[in-house]
């Protein structure tokens, strides 16, 4: 459904003016303040109502201002009133092809319309998030909960990989020592030495004692010749010195000296060899996380993939505009690439399928950037507008054969 006629009183530079495209790229032409911009203006007031107007649509020294659109099936007429003290307020009929009106005719315009004030060109200069959320709502699809997942699996996999880059990089600088498994005890060493240390001094004593039990005896044998009288007395103390000499030899001969030199020196020895037990003990944990960590990693690149595969699946199963229209994570992109680094004729191309896809029943859009369009992108919106069965209204400074309606001081011009 597009616009048959179009008629124009008392709106801004226009006084009357009335239009019949043929077309199905409708270029209005003219210098600078000649009334293109009234034109699409009107046909933006007619459909959008009140809150498509800005300023005051009546034309200055006039109370009343209307726009007709003609479209067929239904005719639309919107009139604006000037109010006392200033602004306006407007109204609106909408007829069918027997005349009757409807009620709630702006909910009806509404339905029909769609979004009747997107200029198809000004798609290409939105940011990419919001023509992202264009693309996304027009074909029903909705990426925001998988892609903030996405992005929380990413920046996971990320902080693991860090984790990981850093515990590499710290075993790298570790060394394997040829150490025990544990740590050496240098309380139980210590507990040998003092054991080690009380039985040498044991045998010392004993040595002691049988060297002075030695001396005793030869005393006593050299006494026996000078203390005749007290042979006897020296006899028995002979015995008793004897039996005290084969019990300290018995003691003696059963105790065997304890080397404490091999225990000093592992005591000595203990704080190195430790702590390579502790460097090895620590680097063999170190291991043990970076394998843990990089399963963690795989695990999560999996996780992404799945997401990216689901992502991939909802895109190929909707109905994009273009052949080539994806959905990136900060943006659309087209063929891998982003709007913004392609090439000018790809960009009109998009910005038309997106207009045109988004007016599915009233198939009416507004070009106001149409100088900036060479012959060739005007040759293709012209194109795509036939083949979707669309009417564009483009706004063109100049008076080229391409021109449909040519403008002056707001009236139109004869042969145009």
């Amino acid at each position: 459904m597009n616009i048959i006629s179009l008629s124009i009183d008392n709106i801004r530079k226009i006084t009357a003016l009335y239009m019949e495209p043929t077309g199905s790229a409708v270029i209005v032409g003219g210098k600078n303040g000649a009334g293109k911009s009234t034109t699409l203006d009107s046909i933006m007031f007619a459909l959008g109502g009140q809150k498509a107007v800005t300023g005051n649509p009546i034309q200055d020294g006039e109370d009343e201002g209307k726009v007709t659109l003609d479209l067929g099936k239904y005719k639309i007429i919107r009139t604006f009133k000037r109010k006392e003290g200033g602004g306006c307020t407007s109204s609106l009929k909408v007829e069918n092809e027997d005349g009757a009106t409807f009620t709630g005719a702006q909910k009806f315009l509404d339905e029909i319309c769609g979004p009747i004030s997107f200029d198809p060109l000004a798609y290409i200069d939105l940011a990419p998030k919001k023509q992202l959320e264009i693309l996304q709502e027009l074909v029903g699809l909705n990426f925001e909960e998988s892609d903030a997942l996405r992005l929380a699996t990413f920046e996971k996999r990320t902080q693991v990989n860090r984790e990981v880059k850093n515990l590499t990089a710290r075993i790298s600088k570790m060394v394997t020592h040829d150490a025990p498994d544990k740590e050496v005890s240098v309380t139980a060493l210590m507990e040998e030495l003092k054991i080690a240390e009380s039985n040498n001094t044991d045998k010392e004593a004993a040595a002691n004692a049988l060297e002075a039990c030695k001396q005793s005896e030869v005393e006593c044998a050299e006494r026996i010749s000078e203390l005749t009288e007290e042979l006897e007395q020296e006899k028995h103390r002979i015995k008793m010195l004897s039996g005290k000499y084969l019990k300290a030899e018995t003691a003696y001969n059963s105790m065997e000296e304890i080397p404490t030199d091999s225990i000093k020196i592992k005591i000595n020895e203990s704080g190195e060899v430790n702590r390579k037990v502790r460097e090895n003990l620590e680097r063999a944990e170190a291991v043990k996380e970076v394998r843990h960590q990089t399963k963690v990693a795989d695990t999560l690149t999996t996780e992404i993939h799945q997401i990216d595969a689901d992502k991939d699946a909802k895109i190929k199963a909707a109905r994009l505009p273009v052949e080539g229209l994806s959905f990136g994570e900060c943006g659309v992109i087209y063929k891998g690439m982003p709007l913004e680094d392609i090439c000018s004729g790809d960009q009109t191309r998009i910005s038309t399928a997106m207009g045109l896809a988004m007016n599915p029943t009233l198939k009416v859009m507004l070009i106001r950037g149409g100088s900036l369009l060479d012959s060739d992108n005007l040759k293709m919106i012209d194109e795509m507008a036939k083949e979707a069965d669309a009417q564009i209204w483009i706004e063109r400074v100049g008076a080229g054969e391409e021109v449909e309606f040519l403008l002056e001081e707001g009236e139109l011009q004869d042969g145009k």
